[in-house]
């Protein structure tokens, strides 16, 4: 069984998440700065811009733009504010270490969902709630906004537990 998730998200740093009315966080990345994609975020129905303040680009008229010290740690609380602190809802197991995180990650969430207790699971490989997969995966740990919106989607689908692979990067925010 596979599952619908969300392609807009309210508040996300990803243009491919943007929709009417979201919020754009531009976070500086390693190759790039999220303000790069402010325009496409607007174009998209993006209404309000969160920027740090390395910002340089020209403000967009008509854009409402809020300015942080931290657009990360902005991202985090915005996501979380926004979708009703789903990640409270949740007992939360995160896995870190050089190696074994996706192994241990999938062992805990299979013995929990054996012994019937309905979990959710964020991996390098794949992302599922209970018994439905959601979506491959390419990330350790998967930026603050894709977090929040998972953890708000396997709370409403039942899930008490989160079992996430947490690289040590993101350990910090």
């Amino acid at each position: 069984m596979n599952f619908e998730f969300p392609s807009i998200f309210p508040i996300t740093c990803h243009t491919k998440h943007v929709g009417p009315g979201s919020t754009f966080v531009a976070i500086p990345g390693q190759n790039q700065h999220g303000q790069k994609f402010i325009a496409e975020a607007v174009n998209k129905g993006a209404t309000i811009i969160v920027v740090d303040k390395t910002f340089s680009a020209e403000e967009i008229p008509g854009v409402n733009y809020t300015y942080v010290d931290d657009a990360h740690r902005a991202l985090s609380n915005l996501a979380a504010q926004a979708l009703g602190h789903p990640s409270k809802k949740l007992y939360t197991i995160g896995v870190t270490g050089t190696k074994g995180k996706t192994t241990t990650g999938s062992l805990i969430f299979h013995l929990l969902q054996t012994v019937g207790i309905k979990s959710a699971l964020i991996s390098s490989v794949e992302n599922k709630i209970g018994n439905i997969f959601c979506e491959k995966s390419s990330l350790t740990t998967p930026t603050a906004d894709y977090i929040q919106m998972f953890c708000s989607q396997a709370a409403k689908e039942g899930a008490t537990h989160l079992i996430i692979e947490t690289s040590s990067h993101a350990l910090f925010y």
